[in-house]
C-alpha cells in the first residue's frame, strides 16, 4: 500500500473508532476495550498456532465443529482466537477451550507487532473479517490466508467493487475462500479472489446441545405457562435510529399476548436494562433468567439476560421470531430453530440467509412477513394451529439435515495446506 494511500485509510480508521470505542465504553466499561490488546502490547502465544479471525457470537460459534476437526485429525497443531465483541470472548474461553485475544487494530506498527510475536502459521478468517494491513503482513510473511464460512452480501460487493482499484490487490492475496453459497463464491471471484470454493455454511452443521434442550424443556414448567404456548423473540435488536424490535413486536402482538407466554432474548444483554424498562411501561410482568429458580413466580415474560442459552430457549419455545430482521441488520441464524423441529417467523431483512430463507418460506417451514403488523399476524396463526406448527417443524428439521456437511468439506479444501504447516 502506497504512502499516501496507507495515511489516509490510517486516518479513516482512527475516525470510525472513536465512536466505536464510545459505544463500547457506554456498554460495557472501559475494561471491555481490552486497549493493550488491540494494540499487541501483550503476552501471546508462542508456539506458532493458527490465528482464528472472527467478529462475534455467531463466528465464535460457527468454527466450533470445524475446530473438533481440526483438533481431531491435526493434533499437534494449537489455536489462538481474536475477536471483536466481548460477548465473543467468554464464549470462546468457555465453550471453544482456545487462547483469546482482542482484534488487533488494524495500524501498519500494531500489525508488525502482532505478527512478529504471534508468529501464525496460518491465518483463518471468519466469514468476511478482512482487514487490509493483517492481510498485508500476511502477505509480507509468506503466511497463508484462508477465509472460512465466507460470506459477501451484494451491498459489500458493491461496495468493495466502487475501490476495486485499492481492494482487487487484498482480494487477490487470499490463498483459499471457502464460502457459504454460489453467489457468495461469484461475489468473491468478481472481487479478485483466486481460489474459491463452495462449502456450504459452518453454521448449520450445529446440533442441539442435549442438556441445553433438557433444560429448556425445564424452564418451561418453570415458566408456569397456565398451558399457553410459548412465543420466543430472539436476538431482537435496536437500530442507530433507535428502532427497537421489542417496541415494535410489542405494540403488534398487544392483542395477542395474553393468550401466549413470551421469552424475549435482546442480541446484546447489556440492552436487558432497557428492555425491563420497555415491559414496565406496558404493564407487563416479567422475570429475568438469570435470577428464576426451581419455584419461580407467574410472570409472562422471561428475558433472556444470559449467554450461551439460546438451544435451551428454543426448545421451550413453539414458535420463533428471528430478531434482526424487522431492523434492517440482515437477520439471525433460523437454522438453529429448524434443526429443533421449531416454526419460524422473519421480518423483511433476512440478506444474511438470503438461500436459506427462502428455502424455508418454500417448504412452509419458514414464514416472512412484511413489517412487525404482518409478523404478528402470523404468529397469531402459527400459535392458534399445532397442527399446522407440527407441519412446518418437521419440514424444518428435514432442511437442517440435508444442509450439513459445511465442515468435512472445509476440511477437505484445506487439507493440502495443513499438511504443508503441520510439517
Amino acid at each position: 500500500m502506497r504512502p499516501a494511500l496507507q495515511a489516509a485509510y490510517a486516518g479513516l480508521l482512527s475516525v470510525a473508532l472513536l465512536p466505536a470505542m464510545l459505544r463500547k465504553t457506554m456498554r460495557s466499561g472501559s475494561g471491555a476495550l481490552h486497549i493493550a490488546e488491540r494494540f499487541a502490547r501483550v503476552e501471546l502465544p508462542t508456539d506458532r498456532p493458527i490465528w482464528i479471525s472472527a467478529a462475534s457470537v455467531g463466528e465464535t460459534m460457527a468454527i466450533r465443529g470445524l475446530l473438533d476437526l481440526l483438533r481431531a485429525q491435526y493434533p499437534q497443531l494449537s489455536f489462538f482466537l481474536s475477536y471483536s465483541s466481548e460477548a465473543a470472548r467468554k464464549t470462546a474461553r468457555d465453550r471453544l477451550n482456545v487462547p483469546v485475544c482482542a482484534q488487533p487494530l488494524d495500524f501498519v506498527a500494531v500489525q508488525k507487532r502482532f505478527f512478529a510475536t504471534l508468529k501464525p502459521r496460518l491465518c483463518l478468517l471468519v466469514e468476511q473479517e478482512l482487514w487490509p494491513n493483517m492481510l498485508l503482513q500476511a502477505k509480507h510473511q509468506n503466511i497463508p490466508v484462508v477465509v472460512v464460512n465466507g460470506r459477501m452480501s451484494a451491498k459489500s460487493a458493491r461496495h468493495h467493487a466502487r475501490i476495486s482499484k485499492y481492494t482487487k490487490a487484498l482480494f487477490a492475496s487470499l490463498t483459499l475462500v471457502m464460502a457459504q453459497s454460489r453467489a457468495d463464491a461469484t461475489r468473491f471471484r468478481f472481487l479478485g479472489a483466486p481460489n474459491v470454493v463452495v462449502s456450504g455454511n459452518l453454521k448449520f452443521d450445529a446440533r442441539p446441545d442435549p442438556d441445553k434442550t433438557a433444560a429448556g424443556l425445564l424452564l418451561r414448567e418453570q415458566f408456569r405457562t397456565r398451558d399457553r404456548p410459548v412465543l420466543l423473540l430472539a436476538s431482537t435488536r435496536q437500530d442507530t435510529k433507535g428502532n427497537s424490535e421489542e417496541k415494535l413486536l410489542l405494540d403488534a402482538l398487544k392483542q395477542i399476548l395474553p393468550r401466549c407466554a413470551v421469552i424475549l432474548v435482546p442480541r446484546h444483554p447489556e440492552r436487558c436494562a432497557q428492555v425491563t424498562q420497555l415491559l414496565e411501561s406496558h404493564r407487563i410482568a416479567y422475570t429475568l433468567h438469570s435470577k428464576i429458580k426451581d419455584t419461580a413466580a407467574p410472570t409472562d415474560v422471561i428475558i433472556g439476560d444470559t449467554l450461551g442459552e439460546m438451544d435451551s430457549y428454543i426448545a421451550c419455545a413453539d414458535v420463533v421470531f428471528i430478531g434482526a430482521s424487522l431492523v434492517n441488520f440482515g437477520g439471525q441464524n433460523l437454522m438453529e430453530p429448524m434443526a429443533q423441529g421449531k416454526p419460524v417467523v422473519m421480518g423483511p431483512h433476512m440478506h444474511n440467509f438470503a438461500e436459506l430463507c427462502a428455502r424455508a418460506c418454500r417448504a412452509k417451514a419458514a414464514w416472512q412477513g412484511g413489517d412487525a403488523v404482518e409478523v404478528a399476524g402470523i404468529i397469531d396463526n402459527l400459535l392458534s394451529d399445532p397442527r399446522k406448527c407440527a407441519a412446518a417443524g418437521q419440514a424444518g428439521q428435514t432442511i437442517a439435515r440435508q444442509s450439513r456437511g459445511a465442515g468435512v468439506r472445509t476440511m477437505a479444501a484445506i487439507a493440502p495446506i495443513l499438511n504443508e504447516i503441520s510439517n
